[in-house]
């Protein structure tokens, strides 16, 4: 582990944050910032930017990319889940 490693804020996601973070990527999948299943590298730039503004956290792209890998699965779960009742 590196110095940085170690200093880095370990991420927590309350309702609020974790709703801000969606509101970050949805606004760069509207301005065409997502390529296939993820943001492009500029996508994932502005969204953390604006993650960090409107939250005032200092998270970093691995910590946004986590939750968004976390939220898919959740997402995939619940979608599962949901089609075998017929919702």
């Amino acid at each position: 582990m590196n110095n940085n490693e170690s200093l880095k804020t370990k991420a927590a996601w309350d309702m609020e944050t974790t709703k801000q973070f969606i509101q970050a990527c949805l606004d760069q999948v509207a301005k065409q910032q997502r390529n296939g299943t993820t943001l492009t590298k500029k996508g994932w730039k502005d969204a953390l930017s604006q993650f960090n503004e409107k939250t005032g956290k200092q998270y970093d792209k691995i910590q946004l990319k986590n939750k968004w890998d976390n939220l898919k699965k959740e997402w995939s779960a619940w979608y599962k889940l949901l089609a075998k009742k017929g919702v």
